[in-house]
């Protein structure tokens, strides 16, 4: 998390671009703590009632990004006009331990003016442009991970290897506990299934992308990850293909997932406001699986998609009328 902020600050401020990456970072190290360890039944149960609260809207997590925020402040409402507001302030992260076990002081803050400051420092925070809504990202993630509702298959535990596809552990019920301990820390490194075979398939998708794109046009005329130039933060908009050999710049975007796409627009209304003047594609592994909004969003800002790596013909058509 220390890295995240760092990153920022070394940015000199935060844009669109650099809070959503920030964002996806802070995902994949909330997944890799829910990963580690050896679960307990209460951590099961616990996670799911939380991802429970998530959808429901009892409970909504905000992933503040300006500055690291290091103060533990409590705030109770309720209607009395003698003690609207109750306010702790002290050094008790909202854990048990925390709150019960440990060496922590904290005050308690009855005054009304008093309370008025703390909710008005603490509105402040909680609304600010860079504390970003997680709740549905962290709801999700409990939900494809080994604490969700749905049962794995009895008998057999299993994952996606890096190396041959598929790992999978056989065992009757009376070995099942010894022999997932006999993995010991390579399971507790593994991420849920879902996301591994997410990754996996992306990855086929970005070589397929390179591949056609090599097989089209030429390796030489292909600049990937292409920052373009006069550009304010050009770095932070990194474009997947620059294409050339057309009247205009050609920037090629690859899409397998929502937060690529959103990633693209992103970058392509930052290069439309600097007043570049380019040409672009979007190519997806499937424009189906992008909810509605964010596919529209996209094309409002690409010139011209096609929807699938599958479109062979399209893509040839489309591609090569621009750079020929």
């Amino acid at each position: 998390i220390r890295d995240l902020y760092r990153t920022a600050s070394e940015q000199g401020g935060l844009d669109n671009a650099s809070a959503l990456r920030l964002k996806m970072q802070f995902a994949a190290h909330l997944r890799e703590q829910i990963t580690l360890g050896i679960p307990t039944g209460a951590d099961e149960k616990g996670l799911r009632k939380l991802a429970k609260q998530l959808v429901a809207g009892q409970v909504v997590v905000k992933l503040f990004l300006p500055y690291p925020l290091h103060a533990k402040l409590y705030l109770l409402f309720r209607d009395d006009a003698n003690n609207p507001i109750t306010g702790f302030v002290g050094s008790s992260n909202l854990t048990l331990s925390g709150l019960s076990k440990q060496g922590e002081l904290n005050v308690d803050v009855l005054e009304h003016d008093a309370t008025n400051k703390l909710s008005k420092w603490f509105s402040e925070r909680w609304t600010e442009r860079w504390s970003l809504d997680v709740s549905k990202d962290l709801a999700e993630l409990i939900e494809n991970s080994w604490a969700r509702e749905q049962a794995i298959p009895p008998y057999h535990i299993y994952f996606i290897a890096e190396d041959d596809g598929e790992f999978f552990l056989d065992s009757t019920a009376d070995e099942l506990g010894a022999n997932v301990l006999r993995l010991g820390q390579a399971l507790t490194r593994v991420h849920d299934l879902t996301f591994l075979n997410r990754v996996r398939v992306e990855s086929t998708f970005y070589e397929d992308l390179r591949e056609k794109l090599h097989a089209l046009v030429g390796e030489e005329r292909l600049t990937e990850g292409y920052v373009v130039p006069d550009v304010p933060n050009a770095h932070d908009y990194p474009v997947d293909y620059f294409v050339s050999g057309g009247a205009s710049p050609l920037y090629l975007f690859g899409v397998p997932n929502r937060d690529k796409a959103r990633l693209s627009t992103i970058i392509l209304q930052h290069l439309v406001r600097t007043g570049q003047d380019f040409d672009s594609m979007v190519v997806f592994q499937n424009a189906a699986d992008v909810p509605r909004a964010d596919l529209s969003r996209l094309m409002n800002a690409a010139n011209d998609m096609i929807d699938s790596l599958d479109a062979t013909d399209d893509f040839e058509r489309k591609l090569l009328r621009r750079v020929k």
